[in-house]
């Protein structure tokens, strides 16, 4: 499912603090992208819908149809909360952008582990590397639009709640696989979890899925790694809810290394220390490739 690289590692990078939080409890977290500096970009996908689907109402008469397509372009105006959980991570191991972007000014670590721990695509969690290809996203639009619409032509009403439920069949797949190509230099991979767009009423208003019921959870463990059902916590005065990526069951081969940023104020043995207070077995870790890096970038 993924594309291979020389080391096919993937790196988190993280301020000291997740990363004391990631150690301690053997999770990676998927959070709101809502609540991140990156919440608009899932409309990237959405807004090239609507266009296109705007600029396919000329080729058909019927108007029903075109009624149709209105009102879906009408309801895809109404998404405004999306919740869609993301872990983020990027192919370039000690980069100085990601540094200074997602480690606290440098301050922060990074974790590499092997992209083969999380290839999967099971129930609403999906594994990717992103794209920057606006060529890619516009045909890959276009494929959902097309195939969405191919079965409407017959209809002798106005569909437009069943279109749109059909769009998002296909949309939870690849709305946030792409991002604007100013970001081409992040070499982002994701772990995603998508609730989708459920088109329950109240008045005009359009509401938004959660993620999973609890009978469903055991569905969403897959090998070694399981994934928790919907949490809240606070931040940054906000209740915030999050999806946890457990890797405990793996935790001596699941990371392979750990890289302190240009300006962290830990050493390396003050990792292994906090490794085997945690309960990580680090001579079976460096037994499996695991090694701890020091940042050669130079930042003040």
């Amino acid at each position: 499912m993924f594309e291979m690289n020389p080391s096919n590692k993937i790196y988190h990078y993280c301020s000291v603090n997740s990363f004391f939080n990631i150690i301690r409890s053997k999770s990676l977290r998927l959070g709101d992208i809502e609540k991140s500096n990156d919440s608009m970009e899932k409309m990237l996908v959405i807004g090239t819908i609507n266009r296109l689907l705007g600029e396919s109402i000329d080729n058909y008469t019927d108007p029903v149809i075109q009624k149709t397509i209105r009102g879906t372009q009408t309801l895809l105006n109404e998404v405004n909360d999306i919740y869609s959980y993301v872990c983020c991570f990027s192919e370039d191991k000690d980069s100085l952008s990601q540094w200074r972007g997602y480690a606290d000014e440098a301050l922060g670590m990074a974790i590499g582990i092997d992209k083969s721990k999380i290839d999967f695509e099971i129930n609403r969690y999906r594994f990717f590397k992103v794209s920057y290809d606006p060529n890619e996203m516009e045909d890959d639009c276009k494929r959902i639009i097309n195939e969405s619409l191919k079965n409407f032509h017959l209809d002798k009403v106005d569909n437009s709640k069943s279109l749109f439920i059909n769009l998002q069949d296909h949309l939870r797949d690849i709305y946030l696989r792409y991002k604007n190509k100013a970001f081409e230099y992040e070499k982002e991979w994701r772990i995603t979890a998508n609730g989708g767009f459920y088109n329950q009423e109240d008045g005009d208003k359009l509401y938004v899925m959660g993620i999973d019921s609890p009978e469903d959870l055991d569905k969403n463990n897959t090998g070694n790694i399981k994934f928790s059902k919907l949490q809240h916590c606070v931040a940054n005065n906000q209740i915030r809810s999050y999806i946890d990526l457990n890797f405990e069951d793996d935790k001596n081969d699941f990371i392979k290394e750990i890289w302190l940023g240009p300006k962290c104020n830990n050493n390396k043995n003050d990792i292994r220390i906090l490794l085997s207070e945690c309960g990580y077995d680090v001579e079976a870790m460096v037994k499996n490739g695991f090694q701890i890096h020091k940042s050669s970038a130079s930042y003040r």
